[in-house]
């Protein structure tokens, strides 16, 4: 149990990361400051990557 949670949580960080550079890069190309955008994604998508992964182990613990 313990192994597939820290898998979970691992997985979620990755995709968050890697979600919030595909935004921030989107947005930076918008606005015209890309490695400001960029930064911020590294910073706020592994976070939210982070809490949508312990959410997830947490609605199929209750299953």
């Amino acid at each position: 149990m313990n192994k597939e949670r820290n898998k979970s949580i691992g997985l979620g960080l990755a995709l968050g990361a890697s979600f919030g550079v595909t935004i921030g890069a989107v947005v930076g190309a918008v606005t015209g400051n890309v490695s400001f955008w960029v930064a911020i994604g590294v910073a706020i998508g592994p976070g939210v990557g982070m809490t949508i992964a312990i959410a997830f182990n947490h609605d199929n613990k209750d299953q």
